[in-house]
């Protein structure tokens, strides 16, 4: 028989996820439901998803409240599906995230996207800060971070409003960029840039990166600098 969801009922004590070679198209569902969501997995630290071939997401519908804001570890393999990001379509992953390892997810093209939305704040708040990535193995990606879509057409505009989506954004990839310690990528092969100087108003932030330890790349065929700046 194949998973279409799991839905689990009384998970609070779990700290431990692992799903390995499991036809699931998403963890939780909670778009069949009028109750109101109860409080699912907000004690789990280590998720670990192997072979999830058909998975293109970890929730339908709305997200339980709490879920996964204590996740400490994610370590996804061979999830070849239609992954394409993983945050925060895939994953919401929350603050306290320390580690990420992805490999061999054939289609995905970037770790952390985000678009401008009427909820922007809600998802820069929750814009992952890992010290640690380790990307191998991921024909497709281009990079590990991916802007809005808006952003160029915004950094033309002068307007209060837009300012603000401006501010925010910066915020929330200052931050996630300085947290990083440790940043490995192998056989990665079309990615041609590591990492993407910000530069907005002819403002350079050059404490970027200010907590950088170590750079692990190895068969990067495509790599054309580490640091493109404006």
């Amino acid at each position: 028989d194949t998973f279409e969801n799991l839905l689990p009922e009384c998970f609070q004590d779990l700290i431990n996820l692992v799903l390995e070679d499991c036809d699931v198209d998403c963890l939780i569902d909670t778009t069949t439901t009028t109750c109101q969501p109860m409080r699912l997995f907000s004690n789990l630290q280590n998720l670990k998803l192997t072979k999830a071939t058909r998975m293109t997401r970890l929730f339908r519908g709305p997200p339980p409240p709490g879920c996964f804001t204590n996740l400490r570890k994610v370590h996804m393999d061979d999830c070849s599906g239609r992954l394409e990001n993983i945050v925060p379509y895939v994953i919401p992953i929350g603050p306290k995230l320390e580690s990420l390892l992805v490999l061999r997810c054939e289609r995905l093209k970037h770790i952390f996207e985000f678009d401008l939305q009427d909820n922007l704040r809600s998802e820069t708040s929750l814009l992952p800060c890992p010290p640690e990535i380790h990307l191998q193995k991921l024909p497709e990606l281009r990079g590990i971070w991916k802007p809005p879509h808006q952003w160029d057409t915004l950094h033309l505009t002068n307007n209060d409003n837009h300012d603000e989506f401006h501010n925010l954004i910066l915020e929330a990839m200052l931050r996630s960029f300085n947290s990083l310690v440790t940043v490995a990528m192998y056989e990665c092969e079309k990615v041609e840039e590591a990492f993407r100087v910000i530069d907005y108003n002819d403002q350079i932030y050059k404490e970027q990166f200010s907590n950088l330890r170590e750079i692990c790349f190895s068969k990067l065929c495509q790599l054309r600098c580490i640091w493109k700046g404006p």
